[in-house]
């Protein structure tokens, strides 16, 4: 799974900015998702280009040519910072989810299994807490995970 990434709407066409949710943790004690949420802002130059008529005058036309996005700053909401979960890849199971042993047909790592089973619907979830919260502009509180 790649970080989720959500466009912040604005208006100034110099920056840009990026909701980015890079992993998680759940507690199940709280009932909470510990999400390691940044944004990432970017920008980028305006060059005004003026028409240049056929006898090399200026004309009444003009636009904007934008340059590239580069990266400007990283910002942490709330002091969030990554949790970080090690878990036993070493344990395979079958289709099944029963432990079985190196060398079984099928058997994949037991956290592979899992997250392809659980992964899709938890991205969805993250992806909808992270649109809400852009929607409230709340950034700065994340406690309501």
């Amino acid at each position: 799974m790649q970080p989720i990434r959500i466009d912040i709407p604005g208006e100034n066409p110099l920056r840009k900015d990026v909701f980015v949710c890079t992993e998680f943790s759940v507690s199940l004690a709280t009932r909470k998702i510990v999400a390691a949420m940044h944004v990432e802002q970017f920008h980028r130059t305006a060059t005004p280009i003026q028409e240049v008529l056929e006898d090399g005058t200026p004309g009444p036309n003009g636009w904007t040519e934008y340059g590239a996005w580069e990266p400007y700053r990283r910002y942490h909401p709330s002091g969030q910072y990554p949790v970080h979960v090690t878990s036993d890849t070493s344990k395979l199971v079958d289709a099944t989810f029963a432990l079985v042993e190196p060398g079984t047909e099928g058997a994949v790592p037991e956290v592979l299994a899992i997250w392809g089973m659980l992964g899709a619907p938890i991205e969805q979830l993250l992806r909808l807490l992270m649109g809400r919260m852009i929607q409230r502009g709340n950034l700065e509180d994340l406690s309501q995970l």
